[in-house]
């Protein structure tokens, strides 16, 4: 009796297996996605909106790339993809417009169909477009370029890269989460950036007031940057600022990596680490302030020597420059340097 038990077991899981073994094969499974992939038709529907009173723009992607870019008309035209397991719900109303991709959750084989990530939504928006434009996006890659005159723009982006390029804003509000992140030709009032897990590249961006960046993970680089004063907060992310301009003062705290600053110009620089190499080579600075705990600051300082006024704290480490007050020194040198080291130059 119990050999005959057995032996029913057996049969069962071996029936349970091949019906796995079925569905596995019935279907091209993702394991990365933990998820199924078929083959589905889509079809891409295509809106034509009239200008008129509309304000704000919103759009809500995931596994789908996006392109947002100038109309050739006086109407927003929306192309969005549609299938069994890919659907857009497009709202207009008399002064906005929402574009939402809607959840929708299939069955097959106990596993859940993916959305496809080979589909595009293209939103072209009118030159006499001057209201609110959000963005919010995953799984997925985004071009957003050639918008002028917005009074606001918000991007909220996970797992993707993005391209921005040519964006005339007042504000501008960007967040991104995981992958790699392309901003040039900007020109707008304020700027923030909260980066996450993002190599991160800014190059020609003109911004008339603050410009505000925290990065968690990656990296940042900058290049002909112009704002009236910049605030970053780094975490393990490095910073290179060069070829740059910033009317009052740039302030940066870093806990790990390393921050190179060259050819630029500010009124003030602040800088706080922790585990931080920074390297300073040629920039016009008025006042800098170095505070590293672990970490070496090096590089060659505009001017000479004796147009300093020079305060230097040492604690566990060495520098070659000493503090040597100067009333009326052109310049002005703060270094508080705990378990760190100074070498510095000076041009004349």
């Amino acid at each position: 009796m119990i050999k005959m038990i057995k032996q029913i077991s057996l049969m069962l899981i071996s029936a349970g297996l091949l019906l796995i073994l079925g569905g596995f094969a019935s279907v091209d499974f993702d394991v990365y996605k933990l998820s199924t992939v078929i083959d589905e038709e889509v079809v891409y529907r295509t809106e034509t909106i009239p200008l008129d009173e509309i304000r704000k723009l919103t759009v809500s992607v995931s596994y789908s790339d996006l392109v947002i870019e100038t109309s050739p008309t006086d109407d927003f035209v929306i192309t969005y993809p549609e299938s069994e397991s890919l659907q857009y719900n497009l709202n207009v109303t008399s002064n906005r417009i929402d574009l939402e991709k809607k959840s929708v959750l299939k069955l097959m084989n106990w596993f859940t169909i993916t959305d496809r990530e080979d589909t595009v939504v293209t939103i072209q928006v009118p030159k006499a477009f001057k209201g609110v434009l959000a963005v919010n996006g995953s799984h997925g890659d985004a071009q957003i370029k050639d918008l002028q005159s917005l009074s606001m723009f918000t991007v909220d982006y996970k797992y993707g890269d993005c391209w921005l390029t040519s964006i005339d804003a007042e504000s501008v509000s960007l967040q991104f989460a995981h992958g790699k992140s392309v901003l040039e030709n900007f020109q707008c009032e304020s700027l923030s950036i909260e980066d996450g897990y993002m190599e991160s590249e800014y190059d020609t961006l003109k911004i008339s007031e603050d410009l505000r960046i925290s990065s968690s993970h990656g990296s940042v680089e900058m290049s002909n940057v112009e704002a009236d004063l910049m605030r970053n907060d780094f975490n393990y992310s490095s910073l290179t600022i060069a070829d740059s301009k910033f009317a009052e003062q740039v302030n940066i705290i870093m806990a790990h990596e390393d921050a190179k600053i060259k050819t630029s110009s500010m009124a003030g620089l602040c800088v706080d680490g922790n585990y931080v190499n920074l390297q300073l080579q040629d920039n016009d600075v008025q006042s800098i302030y170095v505070d590293l705990r672990h970490g070496d600051v090096e590089g060659t300082l505009k001017g000479a020597e004796d147009e300093y006024s020079t305060n230097a704290v040492v604690t566990h480490g060495d520098a070659n420059i000493s503090s040597q007050y100067r009333e009326g020194a052109k310049y002005e040198l703060d270094l508080m340097l705990d378990y760190s080291n100074a070498k510095l130059s000076f041009m004349k």
